[in-house]
């Protein structure tokens, strides 16, 4: 696995959880509201894996839970062996993924190799109602018994109720969504206003029951 980052400790990307994270390298997507732009890359400086199967028994009391993000964890192809390591630590497991790769997240999902799943959507970019592959994702997970959420990073101008409400559609009954306010370093997102968040909100609900609001 080449890991570009191990943050010990974090009550952010879990809801409800202190987590770790591993971010591996290698974004398809490459979307600076989802991933840190120095993660892009596949090459470049890595975190050795025994520095994380060390630190995680020896704290194994404050952490709730494991989370595999990035980058893209499905493009990794040692990933399954490296999951069921860290299956063995008897941790819960959370991967946050682009939903670009359905067949690996299928297979993965099937041999139970995770416990929750977020498939994070950019503010531009990447377009999800155009994409065979973001409906395969969102087909594997309504069938698998994962839990799991879509998290959509929203900025003024870039997201539509017709967008919204498609995707929320499509969600599955037993998923939720979250819209997230959308932040990253190039200052290319102007924040969406309260308002129009809940004007999305109100659209999304109309489809499903499991909506929230992030950061706003």
């Amino acid at each position: 696995m080449r890991i570009g980052r191990f943050v010990r400790t974090s009550l952010s990307v879990w809801k409800g959880r202190n987590s770790c994270i591993i971010e591996v390298r290698g974004s398809i997507l490459r979307c600076p509201e989802l991933t840190d732009p120095l993660l892009f890359e596949e090459d470049g400086a890595c975190v050795e894996e025994s520095e994380i199967f060390e630190y995680i028994p020896s704290h194994g009391d404050s952490l709730d839970g494991i989370t595999v993000s990035g980058g893209e964890p499905f493009a990794q192809k040692d990933l399954y062996p490296f999951l069921k390591r860290l299956k063995a630590l008897k941790k819960p497991i959370h991967v946050r993924t682009g939903g670009m790769f359905p067949n690996e997240l299928d297979d993965l999902a099937g041999a139970c190799m995770f416990d929750f799943v977020t498939v994070s959507v950019p503010c531009r970019g990447h377009i999800p109602e155009e994409s065979e592959r973001f409906d395969r994702t969102l087909e594997v997970l309504r069938n698998s018994d994962t839990e799991y959420e879509v998290a959509i990073h929203v900025c003024e101008g870039c997201a539509s109720k017709n967008l919204i409400g498609g995707i929320a559609k499509r969600i599955g009954p037993t998923g939720r969504l979250a819209i997230v306010s959308a932040k990253d370093a190039s200052g290319q997102c102007k924040p969406l206003k309260k308002k129009e968040a809940l004007a999305l909100y109100d659209c999304a609900r109309k489809y499903l029951k499991k909506v929230e609001l992030r950061g706003f």
